[in-house]
């Protein structure tokens, strides 16, 4: 069940720095999350990636490229910055960003309650088996919608930095995720390569919900289609009245109504 030693030689060269000090340590984590991973599948259909180099490759490979757009560690920092994954699904890139990063808080986002059970499961067995000290901040798990959250107090513009890996149109993803940005922070939208198509309006949806394009970053995995990550940066308070309602980014994104007016 462990990666071929010639794809995880090639990754510990591309980490920054070169090597990373931890990036043995980060290779255990990785084997250990993909173990808990093909448990907790066995009971609910988390990911259809079972082979173990095409996961390293998909889940754990494609989850480190967000790294060095995470927060930067400032130790006077009370409590510590705070990422958020967007429509985690089974866990990524939130659970890969967090063993290789347990020094940023993490929130863990979906809207199917049991993916999150599944989740939380796996964050536990992997805290215990690491221990407190290795991995002292457990996840939190979040059971609602998007465009929900970013209407509550408790999470709206709350987030140093956002993440998303979830299906959708970039107009809709901008539309449910920079409002959970807080300003000076940023939110990272991961993108295959066919993405310019969604990109019509980018800037002004994105200016309209407080937002800036930052950088466009194009990182290559072995064998792979190239990946796309957008960089947003948060510049000021969203308006009040976005998002809007459940389903309703979905329904009518705010695309079409740019275009209609």
């Amino acid at each position: 069940m462990t990666f071929s030693a010639e794809l995880t030689a090639a990754w510990q060269a591309g980490l920054s720095p070169q090597p990373a000090p931890q990036a043995a340590d980060w290779l255990a984590r990785a084997e250990a999350f993909y173990k808990q991973m093909l448990e907790a599948n066995q009971r609910l259909n988390l990911t259809r990636i079972t082979a173990a180099d095409d996961f390293f490759l998909k889940h754990i490979w494609d989850s480190s490229t967000l790294l060095p757009f995470l927060p930067e560690v400032d130790p006077d920092s009370h409590p510590a910055a705070e990422v958020l994954d967007v429509g985690t699904g089974g866990g990524v890139p939130g659970l890969p960003l967090w063993l290789f990063r347990p020094d940023l808080r993490y929130t863990l986002m979906d809207s199917v309650g049991k993916k999150l059970r599944a989740v939380d499961g796996m964050a536990n067995a992997l805290q215990q088996h690491f221990g407190s000290a290795a991995l002292p901040h457990l996840p939190e798990t979040l059971h609602t919608r998007a465009e929900t959250a970013g209407q509550d107090k408790n999470y709206r513009e709350r987030f140093d930095c956002v993440v998303t890996r979830a299906v959708g149109q970039l107009p809709i993803l901008l539309e449910i995720c920079l409002p959970l940005v807080k300003r000076g922070g940023r939110l990272i939208v991961m993108k295959g390569p066919q993405y310019e198509s969604e990109t019509i309006g980018m800037n002004q949806i994105a200016g309209l919900l407080g937002g800036r394009l930052g950088s466009i970053e194009h990182p290559q995995l072995p064998g792979e289609q190239q990946r796309t990550l957008l960089v947003f940066e948060k510049r000021s308070l969203t308006p009040k009245t976005l998002p809007r309602g459940a389903g309703v980014p979905q329904k009518q994104p705010l695309s079409e109504l740019l275009c209609e007016s």
